[in-house]
C-alpha cells in the first residue's frame, strides 16, 4: 500500500507547491524557496492541510506532539484538549517494534535524516480495528519531526475483495473437470487451472501460450489462425483440436474462448475453455466413415436406401439400384409417400408397419416396375426412443429370384461394413498360414545341399513369397496407419544393403522393356545407421515399383545423399527415385498422395494397382519425422524425393548383412545339452517345417496336434520352451496356456505364441493369456533362433570390480 501514499504525496505536492520542501528535504533549493514560508513554524503545514485525508503532526525533539490536524487526532483517538495539555506524544504512534528499537529509529530521523515507515493497528473503544501507514520525517529548518497518518482500512478492504473473488474464481475453476485458463488481450495466457496439468503434466513455470503450442501439429495452424482472426476482431474463438494428455494419447478437445470488456467496451482480457471432445468426435468421425463405407456400398450394389419421416416425406432416396426403377438419386426426396404409394397398396403396408415400430424383411416388385427388391424395413427412433422415421434398403433380386441366393445377398450386404472391418485381420491370418509353407520350405531347401542350377530358382520362389507378404503386410500397415497403431523399430540398417534388395527384387519383376535400374549412392551417407530398415525399404520399394511401372524406356535411378541434420547424432538421409517416365499433370499431383488416387480411370485398367502405395510411403514418412514430395512435369518424367531423418550409430562398420548372417545355433560349445522344444501345430506342413527348422538351429522338439495333446505332453516330459499356436482344434493355444500356468511347475516355462494373427490385438490377446512372447508366420530360421535363444540361453554373467 505504500505506492498509494507516494501516489498522494505526489498529488499533494502539486496542488500545494509551497510546501514541497516538507516533502524533499534533500533538494536543497526547494528548502531555501519553502524557508520564507516555514519562517512562522510548522503551524501554517498544519492549517493546510488540516482538511486533507493524511493526518498531520509535528513533534519536538522530546517526543511531544506540538502540533497536529484534525484527522490525526482522529486516528490517534486524541482531543485538542489532550493535544494542549500535552497528553499526545510521539509513543502514541509506536508499536512495539518501534519502541523495543527507539534509539535506532531516533538515530534515523535526527541523525542520518532518514524517513521511517511502518503500519500500526489502532483499536477503538469499540474494538474496531483501523490500519494505519504512518512515515515520520525530520524538518531541517526547525529540527521538528512531522508525522503523515494514511488510513490503509479502505485499501487493505479492497484489496481483501479482490483476493477474495480471484479465490472463489480458483476454486471454481479448479473444480471442473475440464481446462480453464485466461489470457491477456493480445492472446498471452497468464492462468490455467489446475486440470491442465494434470492432464498435461506441463510445468507451472510455464504458462504463455502453451495449450496452442501442445496442439497435434495437424491442427496447430488452423486453431493459430482461428485463435490471431479472434484477438483482431474482438470475437469469440471457437476451434477444435488435439491436446496429448500426460500419457501421449492425442485427445480431442472442444477450445473456446470469449472477450471480457469493461462497461465502456475496453477489452481486459479473454477466458477459455478446453472441453475434452474425444469420444463425442470419435464417434463423429466413426460416423462419418460409416456413411462413407455406407455410400460406397451404394454405388457398388445393386442396392437402394431410402426412407420417410412419421408426416410420411421422403427424406433419403440414393443407390445404384434405383436406375432399374427408371429413378435418379433424391429424385424421390420430399415427395409425400401416401400419394406416391397410391397404386401401390403393398408398399404403403410396409411403410406403415415400418412407422408401427415393426423390423422384418420382405421381396417385393413395386407396381411401377418390373424390378424385383429383397428389402428390410425398420423404424428410425431418436435419442428418447421415439419413432421419428422409418428406413428401408432394398437389394435388387430381378436377375436372381432364388430365395437362397437372395437371403445371402442381404445378409451380406447386411454384414458389408462388419466384413470390412474384419477382412484385413482374416486376409493376413489365411494367406500367411500358406505363406510359411512356401517361405518356410524355401529356407529349408537352401540350407541343404542342392545343386547351384536349382539354387535360384528356390530363391526366387522364397523372395516372391516375401513379397507376396510385404503386399500382406502393406494393407495391414495402411489400416494400422489410418488407425495411429504403426510402431517403428530404432534398429541399426545398411542402407546401401536396402538399395541393393530392392534393385535386386524389382529386376527380377522387370520385362523387356528398354528400362535401366541404377542406383547411386553418395560416398557422404554413413555406412550404419539407425532406424526402420522395414518402413524405409518399404517406401523405396514402393516409389521404384511405380517409377518401373510408368517408365517405358529410358531409365530408373535411386540417388541417396545425406546432410546433417539440426539435431544432434541425427543425419536427414534424401532417397530419391528419378524416372524417364511420361510425368504427371498439375491436376493429378494435387492429389497425388490421396487414398485410391490415379490419374485417370484408363491408367487403373492398363496398370492396375490399388492406388494406396504413395499414400503409404507418405504417411510412414512423416512417422519418421520426413517428408516425401514429388517433383514432375508432364512428358519430362518424375522425381519422387523421401528425406528421413535417421540416427548415427556408435558401431563403426557393419561387419555381417542382417540377411546373411548365419543362424546361430543353441547347441555352442559351452552347451553340453540340446534345448527341448515342444510344439503345439496342427498343420502337417506347418509340422514339417518347424520341426525342421529347429533341428537346422540345434534343438530337440516333439510335437503335438492340439491343446490337450500339450497336456499331456509335459505330465511326461519336461521342456524348456514351447511353442503355442493359438487356432487349434479341441483345445486352442489361449486356453492351453491359461492351464498351463495353473500348474505348479509351468508357472515360469517360456511359451511363444505361433500364429498367422499378425495384428496388434492378436498380440496383445496372447500375452494376456499367459503367453510370453509372440512370434508370426511366414516364420524363418532367423527369427525362430533369435526367439530361442532370447529365452533359454542363460545370462552372461559379469564381473564385479574388486
Amino acid at each position: 500500500m505504500a505506492s498509494l501514499f507516494e501516489q498522494f504525496k505526489t498529488y499533494m505536492s502539486e496542488r500545494d507547491r509551497k510546501y514541497f520542501s516538507i516533502y524533499d528535504p534533500d533538494d536543497q533549493q526547494k528548502i531555501i524557496d519553502g524557508a520564507k514560508h516555514l519562517c512562522d513554524g510548522v503551524k501554517h503545514v498544519v492549517t493546510a492541510y488540516e482538511s486533507r485525508i493524511v493526518g498531520i503532526a509535528v513533534a519536538s525533539e522530546d517526543g511531544v506532539i506540538v502540533e497536529a490536524n484534525g484527522k490525526c487526532l482522529g486516528l490517534l483517538g486524541k482531543t485538542k484538549l489532550d493535544l494542549q495539555e500535552g497528553r499526545v506524544t510521539r509513543l502514541d504512534f509506536a508499536t512495539d517494534d518501534i519502541n523495543e528499537n527507539s534509539a535506532v529509529m531516533l538515530n534515523d530521523v535526527y541523525v542520518k535524516h532518514k524517513i521511517v515507515s511502518y503500519q500500526k493497528v489502532m483499536v477503538d473503544e469499540n474494538g474496531k480495528e483501523t490500519v494505519i501507514l504512518i512515515e515520520v520525517r525530520f524538518i531541517v529548518s526547525t529540527g521538528q519531526t512531522v508525522t503523515y497518518m494514511i488510513d490503509e482500512t479502505p485499501f487493505i478492504a479492497v484489496h481483501d475483495n479482490v483476493c477474495r473473488e480471484r479465490d472463489m474464481f480458483e476454486q471454481l475453476a479448479n473444480s471442473v473437470p475440464f481446462i480453464i485458463w485466461t489470457s491477456t488481450i493480445d492472446g498471452t495466457v497468464d492462468y490455467y487451472n489446475d486440470r491442465w496439468y494434470e492432464y498435461t503434466n506441463a510445468s507451472r513455470h510455464t504458462i504463455n501460450d502453451a495449450w496452442l503450442s501442445f496442439l497435434h501439429e495437424e491442427d496447430r495452424q488452423k486453431c493459430s489462425d482461428e485463435w490471431q482472426r479472434s484477438i483482431r476482431c474482438d470475437s469469440k474463438f471457437q476451434a477444435e483440436g488435439r491436446l496429448p494428455n500426460a500419457s501421449g494419447q492425442q485427445r480431442w478437445h472442444l477450445i473456446r474462448a470469449v472477450p471480457h470488456a469493461d462497461h465502456n467496451g475496453k477489452l481486459l482480457r479473454w477466458y477459455g475453455t478446453c472441453i475434452d471432445i474425444h469420444d463425442y468426435k470419435i464417434a463423429q468421425l466413426r460416423s462419418e466413415f460409416a456413411e462413407t463405407q455406407f455410400n460406397n456400398l451404394l454405388k457398388s450394389l445393386p442396392i437402394v436406401a431410402w426412407g420417410c419421416d412419421t408426416r410420411w416425406i421422403c427424406n433419403m432416396s440414393k443407390g445404384k439400384a434405383l436406375g432399374a426403377a427408371g429413378l435418379r438419386n433424391d429424385e424421390i426426396v420430399s415427395i409425400d409417400m401416401r400419394e406416391y404409394t397410391e397404386k401401390d397398396p403393398d408398399l404403403r403396408s410396409y411403410i406403415k408397419r415400418a412407422l408401427s415400430g415393426e423390423v422384418f424383411g420382405i421381396s417385393n416388385r413395386f407396381s411401377r416396375t418390373e424390378t424385383w427388391y429383397e428389402s428390410v424395413y425398420s423404424p428410425v427412433r431418436d435419442e428418447m426412443g421415439e419413432i421419428v422415421g422409418m428406413v428401408a434398403i432394398s437389394l435388387d433380386i430381378t436377375d436372381s429370384r432364388n430365395k437362397e441366393d437372395a437371403d445371402r445377398k442381404v445378409e451380406n450386404a447386411k454384414q458389408a461394413v462388419k466384413m470390412n472391418t474384419e477382412f484385413l485381420a482374416n486376409m493376413s491370418h489365411e494367406i500367411r498360414t500358406p505363406l510359411n509353407g512356401i517361405i518356410g520350405l524355401a529356407e529349408l531347401i537352401l540350407s541343404e545341399t542342392i545343386t547351384e542350377s536349382h539354387r535360384p530358382y528356390m530363391k526366387l520362389l522364397k523372395r516372391s513369397g516375401k513379397t507376396l507378404l510385404n503386399i500382406v503386410n502393406e494393407i495391414l500397415d495402411l489400416s494400422k496407419l489410418n488407425a495411429g497403431k504403426v510402431q517403428l523399430e530404432h534398429i541399426e540398417l545398411d542402407l546401401r544393403g536396402i538399395v541393393s534388395t530392392v534393385v535386386q527384387t524389382v529386376q527380377i519383376s522387370m520385362d523387356d522393356r528398354s528400362v535401366v535400374l541404377l542406383s547411386t549412392i553418395d560416398p557422404s551417407v554413413p555406412l550404419i545407421l539407425r532406424g526402420d530398415p522395414t518402413k524405409i525399404q518399404q517406401i523405396l520399394t514402393n516409389l521404384v515399383n511405380n517409377a518401373v511401372k510408368f517408365t517405358h524406356s529410358g531409365s530408373v535411378t535411386i540417388h541417396v545423399t545425406s546432410t546433417a541434420a539440426i539435431a544432434a547424432n541425427t543425419v536427414d538421409v534424401s532417397i530419391s527415385v528419378i524416372d524417364t517416365g511420361p510425368g504427371l499433370s498439375e491436376e493429378f499431383k494435387r492429389n497425388l498422395f490421396n487414398e485410391y488416387s490415379q490419374e485417370n480411370e484408363s491408367i487403373s485398367r492398363k496398370y492396375g494397382g490399388t492406388g494406396l502405395g504413395l499414400s503409404i510411403c507418405q504417411k510412414l514418412a512423416k512417422l519418421m519425422g520426413g517428408i516425401l514430395k514429388a517433383e514432375s512435369e508432364k512428358g519430362r518424367g518424375s522425381t519422387f524425393r523421401a528425406i528421413i531423418p535417421l540416427t548415427r550409430s556408435s558401431a563403426s562398420a557393419l561387419t555381417q548383412s542382417e540377411s546373411d548372417k548365419e543362424i546361430r545355433c543353441l547347441a555352442d560349445p559351452e552347451f553340453t545339452l540340446r534345448t527341448r522344444v515342444l510344439v503345439a501345430e496342427d498343420n502337417p506342413v506347418n509340422q514339417i517345417i518347424v520341426g525342421r527348422m529347429l533341428s537346422k538351429v540345434g534343438a530337440d522338439s516333439d510335437i503335438v496336434n492340439n491343446g490337450v495333446e500339450v497336456l499331456e505332453a509335459v505330465r511326461l516330459k519336461q521342456y524348456d520352451i514351447i511353442l503355442m499356436d493359438c487356432e487349434m482344434p479341441v483345445l486352442d493355444g489361449f486356453e492351453t496356456t491359461k492351464k498351463l500356468r495353473e500348474m505348479e511347475n509351468h508357472v515360469s516355462t517360456p511359451i511363444i505364441a505361433l500364429t498367422a494373427g499378425a495384428m496388434e490385438a492378436n498380440r496383445i490377446e496372447c500375452l494376456e493369456s499367459g503367453m510370453n512372447d509372440f512370434l508370426t508366420k511366414p516364420l524363418s530360421m532367423k527369427r525362430l533362433s533369435d526367439m530361442l535363444e532370447k529365452w533359454t540361453r542363460p545370462p552372461v554373467p559379469t564381473l564385479e570390480a574388486d
